[in-house]
């Protein structure tokens, strides 16, 4: 309905509406039959003129209404052409606010508040466009056009308003809008739509840092198959295609066609690289399937750029043109490969996705190993625990320190099967230790916040090594650092009192490098504290550090919680920790991680000298 149209229609519901309320006050000032005489010819014409009104008001697709000037602002009137949509009128005053249950529940706080400017004399008419169900359950679009009704005071008497059917216009709309932005051949969004999209999420990136990737991508070779098989099952391959991407992204994923055989992914959300690097793998791997077209077997593979959003980069187009220009890359260097907008990241990507496929293999060759690093009680020299430090023995790199690949596993979610082997591994030596009656009291390592995540793997685990092996739980420790409390308290507060009701101890690892210590020591009752490295190191020279060895060895104390020193490795380091009353030791000083057969002969001995 056009916009003149509108006028009319309102026009003449005003004037309907009109001759209504004039019928109701006649009606409350009618004459008696005494007192009626010529003017009742006139009676009857006005009547007829309100009947007139009456059958405009049913025949049109609009519905006049009043509500109360009040909150809720419940309906006092409805035309009764409001049947057309399935709706009895005088159910409808009999419950007055029953009407806002049709507004479609996105559209109803766009209602409400148009309804608020209104009564409020903000504002003295208002109109909106919203969804309204009729009573078979359908949605339609209607124009709402509103205002305010006063009387000579200036008060509000009540809010007068119409509704216009356009759904028809409206449902045109949106056709004409999804044909604008969707790319006729195969159903996704074409160019335009997806450079909306990835302007929105640069706006959002720039605003909150949240970071997203976009992939871009064509087909190796897409003219031979044009040029063989011809058009119609090029077309076909490009359909088939669409499908295959669509079903290999997360559904937070757009994938979008631009021309040919030209495709692109806006990833929101995607942190690492190496994720993007591993999807863009998967995509490749799905996409160079067979594809039965129209008879013919086809084989294709596909380039990709691509690009992820940092601080800096002036607009969502500049990235574009990276994954551009990261896609020529891809088809210089050989195709069916992708490329980084980076070198360097493309570098430092793929070194890490080797690495990852090298940790999963590692796994299943069992190719990993645990080293024991003794915890020394000063002065008595007598070993009071042990940590478990795990090493990989690369079959071409040698010997490999947790540094090296505990990032890559932790990303890639292998830390996972790796910290259950560490776990078992750990319960296995306990057990043959206290077979040998060499058991030492406490055997500690540590844990990810991967490994605490949801749905809690870990616990059971753990309770199952435990009893598998018949160990005292109070001979396993549990190291953390603050930042995985912080993530652990976050994602499920009662995680750590989970893990204690087992029984086993919980440490906090690098005591004082994260976040809200006292928080932590108040909120989970601990066994230990671990100062960390970074601060034993600048002892005693750094007052900095001096000061705060001694602060943690006081808090601990009077909270009643042992500490352990890290990375001990002078004289002068060990002399002070003593005399600030730190009695457990652990570092260079008294020797590095070693094997179990070699941990084997240590604990026999029962004590430790310095090295």
């Amino acid at each position: 309905m056009s916009g003149s149209a509108l006028i009319v229609v309102a026009i003449a519901f005003g004037a309907a509406l009109a001759a209504l309320l004039f019928l109701a006050v006649r009606r409350d000032a009618a004459p008696s039959k005494a007192a009626a005489g010529p003017g009742a010819a006139n009676a009857g014409a006005d009547l007829g003129d309100i009947a007139v009104a009456a059958r405009i008001i049913e025949n049109v697709a609009a519905i006049l209404y009043r509500l109360e000037p009040l909150p809720p602002h419940g309906v006092i009137y409805v035309s009764r052409n409001v049947t057309r949509y399935g709706y009895d009128p005088d159910e409808l005053l009999d419950a007055p606010e029953l009407y806002l249950e049709s507004v479609h529940p996105r559209d109803r706080p766009r209602l409400l508040s148009d309804i608020a400017i209104v009564s409020s004399g903000n504002s003295h008419q208002m109109g909106g466009e919203y969804r309204i169900r009729t009573s078979d359950g359908r949605y339609l679009w209607f124009e709402n056009r509103m205002h305010g009704v006063y009387d000579t005071d200036e008060r509000l008497l009540a809010i007068e308003g119409i509704l216009i059917d356009i759904d028809d216009r409206k449902r045109a709309e949106l056709a004409l809008a999804h044909q604008a932005h969707t790319d006729p051949l195969t159903e996704l969004p074409n160019r335009e739509a997806f450079m909306g999209l990835a302007a929105q999420a640069f706006a959002v990136g720039k605003r909150t840092a949240e970071p997203f990737a976009i992939f871009y991508l064509d087909i190796d070779r897409f003219k031979d198959v044009n040029d063989t098989l011809g058009h119609s099952k090029g077309d076909e391959l490009l359909k088939a295609l669409a499908l295959r991407l669509t079903g290999v992204v997360r559904k937070s994923d757009s994938v979008a066609r631009f021309s040919g055989d030209e495709f692109a992914i806006l990833l929101p959300g995607l942190t690492d690289p190496a994720e993007a690097a591993l999807l863009a793998t998967r995509i490749m791997s799905s996409v160079a399937g067979p594809y039965s077209i129209l008879g013919s077997e086809v084989h294709v593979t596909v380039s990709i750029g691509i690009t992820i959003y940092r601080p800096g980069v002036p607009n969502a187009e500049e990235l574009f043109r990276e994954a551009d220009l990261a896609l020529r890359q891809a088809k210089d260097g050989g195709r069916n490969q992708y490329r980084f907008h980076s070198a360097e990241l493309d570098l430092m990507v793929r070194e890490r996705v080797t690495l990852v496929g090298e940790l999963r293999s590692a796994l299943e060759r069992n190719e990993f190993e645990l080293h024991y690093q003794p915890q020394v009680d000063i002065p008595s020299g007598r070993i009071a625990g042990l940590e478990a430090l795990v090493r990989w023995n690369h079959p071409r790199r040698g010997l490999l320190l947790p540094g090296q690949f505990i990032a890559a596993a932790e990303k890639s979610g292998l830390i996972v099967p790796l910290g259950r082997w560490v776990l078992g591994e750990v319960c296995r030596q306990v057990r043959t230790w206290r077979s040998m009656a060499i058991m030492p009291p406490i055997t500690s390592f540590n844990l990810s916040a991967v490994q605490l995540a949801p749905p809690f793997e870990f616990e059971r685990d753990l309770a199952a090594a435990l009893r598998e092996n018949g160990i005292d739980p109070g001979a396993i420790e549990l190291e953390l650092t603050e930042s995985i409390l912080m993530e652990t308290s976050q994602a499920g507060g009662d995680t750590i009192e989970r893990l204690r009701a087992l029984g086993v101890r919980v440490a906090i690892d690098d005591f004082g490098t994260g976040y809200s210590s006292l928080e932590y020591l108040l909120a989970f009752h601990v066994h230990r504290l671990k100062i960390a490295q970074q601060f034993v190191r600048g002892l005693p020279d750094d007052g900095g550090s001096a000061a705060i060895v001694r602060a943690t060895i006081g808090l601990a104390r009077e909270f009643n919680i042992e500490t352990v020193a890290e990375g001990v490795e002078t004289a002068a380091q060990l002399e002070f920790l003593v005399k600030a009353g730190c009695r457990c030791i652990q570092g260079h000083y008294f020797g590095k991680a070693i094997p179990s057969q070699q941990t084997e002969m240590v604990l026999r001995r029962g004590s430790l000298n310095r090295v």
